[in-house]
């Protein structure tokens, strides 16, 4: 049996993916992206909220954007809202162990979502001072 494919479900679908505004594009926009939406369907394609792309598009790991999908879903009851989800990840991002050795540290996307990384405090790094350092005063 084929699954219906409406315009309600389609609201719904994207409202239950993070896109709550959706009235805020009109019905063109919304039209537009819903024939995308029964393209997608239709072809037994996975469709991302538009959410859920903004944060890999930023996010500079590309890989296991499947995993990341469903780490999404199931954190979207602790996750916060978008703007805060990337102001944290834009922070993240400036963090040392995020930058060392080429990236090679970077949690993937699905393990950022999983471990709520977004609630990491920002480190600051510090000098650590040399215990000789107070011996060149006294010479």
């Amino acid at each position: 049996m084929k699954e219906q494919i409406t315009l309600q479900g389609f609201v719904s679908d994207l409202r239950n993916n993070g896109w709550h505004s959706v009235t805020d594009t009109g019905y063109e926009g919304i039209k537009k992206v819903f024939d995308k939406y029964v393209v997608a369907k239709v072809r037994g394609k996975t469709t991302f909220s538009l959410a859920f792309q903004s944060f890999m598009e930023l996010y500079p790991k590309k890989q296991g954007k499947l995993d990341a999908w469903k780490a999404w879903n199931q954190t979207a009851e602790i996750r916060p809202d978008d703007e805060q989800l990337m102001s944290a990840l834009n922070m993240s991002m400036q963090q040392e162990g995020w930058q060392k050795d080429g990236g090679k540290y970077i949690p993937l996307p699905a393990t950022y979502l999983r471990q709520g990384r977004w609630m990491d405090e920002e480190v600051k790094i510090t000098p650590v001072r040399q215990p000789f350092d107070d011996m060149e005063d006294d010479l």
